[in-house]
């Protein structure tokens, strides 16, 4: 079961025009907007990678928070955004 929720949120994700915005991004948070009404699905995706410089994440509609402990951190996440596909 949950590996058919993650394909189908990376299907949502790899199928939709999702980024992120490096001019929303600050010291210690990333700002991601998304399509309307998927930024949950991203929010889970996001969580599930566990990625260690995360801190935590807030969706809502179709706008995602992600809280990070510093700016190396922010630039990490960005990097490893740019570089997933």
């Amino acid at each position: 079961m949950k590996m058919t929720r993650h394909a189908k949120i990376k299907e949502i994700i790899d199928n939709n025009k999702i980024e992120t915005q490096e001019d929303l991004a600050s010291d210690s948070m990333v700002v991601i907007r998304t399509l309307p009404g998927t930024a949950q699905a991203v929010a889970f995706a996001v969580d599930y990678m566990k990625w260690p410089e995360i801190l935590g994440s807030i969706a809502g509609d179709d706008t995602v928070f992600i809280a990070l402990p510093n700016k190396e951190a922010v630039i990490t996440l960005l990097e490893r955004f740019k570089n997933y596909r």
